[in-house]
């Protein structure tokens, strides 16, 4: 991985030249929450900043430190979960937005690891426009994840959708750091649909007791390998296309 993507290394005279000139500045997020028996606390954080440094050197763009701690509401009540309210995480964005345009940033790409992070990156995005005329703000979140996974993953996503601490995320950590998986602990649990969960806020405590939707035990760091190169070239691609 080069150097010159992270944005924190540079003195602020290689700043003041890198930032102007950079295609965007990634700003990546993740979570600390509960991932089953068998993953970390950090996957989101591991994964998500896996991926956007990939896509800092694909497309010539800056990445910032990830910041770890996002909106896990729904997961809060394992043991570990850290949680900030929708309205912090908002907020924090906005602040970094505004520095980045400070700095001349042309684009600012909002990144996450972690799928509870898009609703407050949408949020933030539309008050940096409504407020402060930014059109340059962009969002990205696993783009077209279940697709991404089609030839490399045999098992089947939970309603369709659901991958949270299943054979896509554990086959990346293997690929990531396989030094913080452990797969004798890992169980296949698709949890029993409920409809309600369509209607009102249900934490996942109430309906699934493992933390985890699909099936691990499947995982290998070859297909992590693979999905995580296929999903770092497929949002390269669409930042690359609709930035230029």
């Amino acid at each position: 991985m080069s150097k010159d993507i992270y944005y924190d290394k540079m003195t602020w005279p290689e700043a003041e030249k890198r930032i102007p000139e950079a295609k965007a500045v990634i700003v990546s997020l993740g979570s600390v929450e509960e991932h089953g028996y068998h993953l970390p606390l950090s996957t989101d954080n591991v994964l998500g900043n896996a991926l956007a440094c990939g896509v800092a050197e694909r497309t010539n763009s800056l990445v910032l430190p990830i910041m770890p701690f996002g909106q896990v509401w729904s997961t809060r009540n394992f043991p570990g979960g850290i949680s900030l309210s929708e309205e912090t995480l908002v907020r924090v964005l906005v602040d970094v937005a505004l520095s980045l345009q400070r700095h001349k940033a042309r684009n600012i790409i909002f990144h996450t690891g972690h799928n509870g992070n898009q609703p407050a990156m949408k949020t933030a995005a539309r008050r940096l426009y409504d407020e402060y005329g930014m059109s340059n703000i962009w969002y990205f979140c696993y783009p077209d994840f279940s697709k991404m996974s089609e030839g490399i993953m045999e098992t089947p996503l939970w309603r369709g959708t659901g991958m949270h601490a299943g054979e896509v995320e554990t086959s990346m950590m293997l690929a990531e750091a396989p030094e913080l998986c452990h797969m004798d602990q890992a169980v296949a649990d698709y949890p029993e649909y409920h409809e309600e969960i369509n209607y009102r806020c249900v934490p996942w405590t109430e309906y699934a007791k493992v933390g985890i939707f699909g099936d691990p035990t499947v995982a290998t760091a070859e297909k992590g390998k693979a999905y995580t190169e296929r999903m770092i070239n497929h949002m390269a691609e669409i930042i690359n296309r609709l930035m230029d």
